[in-house]
């Protein structure tokens, strides 16, 4: 769901590839598929990409759950009150908010790494 992209993104660095892994010396599938994976035909922004969802994608097993399960649900304002339909509202939009500014960072280090220069 988007609030659980949005937890598991939190613990990662965009910039940073594998940083948030516990274990250094434990290997995760995503690990293992990117070390394994020939990613040289990608360019530097694909393959920047696929590094981290491939973080987010092996972190969901191992990332520590919600402290109540339902956190990672968003509530279906349908037919609900005005005040249900602004708090949905508010959360997508942080959620959005903070997955894109993710991306965004992400990808400008990508772009900058290609160019050979910094992104301002």
């Amino acid at each position: 769901t988007l609030a659980q992209f949005y937890r598991l993104i939190s613990g990662l660095s965009p910039t940073e590839p594998g940083v948030a892994r516990r274990d250094p010396f434990a290997f995760t599938p995503a690990d293992t598929a990117t070390e394994s994976d020939d990613r040289e035909g990608f360019d530097p922004l694909h393959r920047r990409l696929s590094t981290l969802l491939d973080e987010v994608a092996a972190s969901r097993g191992f990332a520590l759950p919600p402290a109540h399960p339902e956190a990672d649900d968003i509530e279906d304002p349908y037919r609900q009150s005005p005040e249900v339909y602004d708090r949905v509202a508010v959360l997508i939009d942080s959620s959005v908010g903070t997955i894109a500014a993710f991306l965004a960072t992400a990808t400008s280090t990508a772009t900058a790494t290609d160019t050979g220069k910094a992104k301002e």
